[in-house]
């Protein structure tokens, strides 16, 4: 357990005896989190309104909102290939965990259309595909350039370079979702279970799906921080840590969302048919401010860790 003597070494004049040249010294976690993980979060709360991350977060939200709908109904479409596209829409309404309420009708209107789409499936999923890789492609990009704003870097990857990553993050989320959902769908249509049926393993999938969408989340997490921003790769570890927290701090605030729009907004009457659709849009700025705060968090973290030119540890 720390002392206040392990402790003095974080302050920003340290009496740390300064290492060898060439050494890298870094700090564990645990000592960082006791000595100083106060400091570092009233950093990050500081950063975040210098540098007006949640600007930053609007503008990823209007981005990300117009891929959202074009890659659920492609992957509706899609997986109207192989079931009917009612039971698969049916299906995707109850995986709808982290949405909220408006959100979630929103999202319900236009797979219900999608599902009673007639022939031609092939060609508007492959339509419904290209749209969405499109509008990911745009948004992942935006989410580039707020992660560099988090992490105070400059992009210096070319035009070619920038777009190519984009659109292989793109894919690489749409394949992402589409096996983590086609996985627990084809479980859910497997077992003939059906959200509301009272059934013990009907349960214990609905408890099962947060701790499951927690630990999905930390990973892609994780590897948006490590390869998204046009920075030096850090460690994994600080990576893993602030994924984990921006992970936690999404699934929250998506669960707020969602009872503040259930229990106390009055969306639906002071806004009309588009309350939904703010509702949606609200949810998806607080998931991009989770992510960035992850970022600002992931890069103080390996800041505390590294030592200053005079071998001290860096300032709090």
């Amino acid at each position: 357990m720390p002392t206040d003597r392990d402790c003095s070494a974080v302050p920003r004049r340290s009496t740390a005896l300064p290492q060898p040249e060439g050494r890298r010294t870094t700090i564990s976690t645990l000592h960082i989190l006791a000595c100083g993980g106060g400091q570092v979060l009233r950093r990050c709360f500081w950063r975040i309104y210098q540098d007006r991350l949640l600007g930053e977060a609007a503008a990823v939200a209007f981005y990300a909102l117009l891929a959202i709908f074009p890659a659920l109904a492609a992957l509706v479409t899609l997986c109207g290939l192989f079931v009917d596209p009612e039971v698969a829409a049916r299906y995707f309404q109850d995986l709808a965990g982290p949405l909220p309420t408006g959100a979630a009708d929103v999202a319900r209107d236009a797979l219900g259309r999608i599902g009673t789409a007639g022939g031609g499936r092939i060609g508007l999923a492959a339509g419904l595909a290209a749209t969405a890789l499109w509008s990911a492609t745009v948004a992942v990009t935006q989410l580039f350039a707020a992660l560099n704003v988090a992490y105070r870097q400059t992009e210096t990857r070319g035009v070619l370079r920038l777009c190519g990553t984009g659109v292989l993050f793109a894919i690489g989320a749409m394949v992402f979702v589409m096996l983590a959902l086609g996985g627990v769908l084809g479980v859910s249509v497997a077992l003939g279970i059906r959200a509301g049926s009272g059934g013990g393993v009907d349960r214990m999938l609905q408890f099962l799906r947060w701790p499951v969408l927690l630990a999905l989340a930390s990973v892609a997490f994780a590897f948006t921080y490590r390869h998204g921003p046009c920075h030096a790769r850090p460690r994994w570890h600080w990576s893993v840590w602030a994924s984990v927290a921006a992970s936690s701090v999404w699934l929250l605030g998506s669960a707020s969302v969602s009872w503040y729009i259930q229990r106390v907004g009055s969306y639906d009457w002071l806004y009309g048919s588009v309350g939904g659709v703010l509702g949606l849009m609200l949810w998806a700025w607080v998931s991009s401010a989770a992510v960035l705060a992850g970022a600002v968090l992931d890069a103080e973290l390996e800041q505390q860790s590294r030592p200053s030119t005079d071998g001290a540890l860096p300032y709090p």
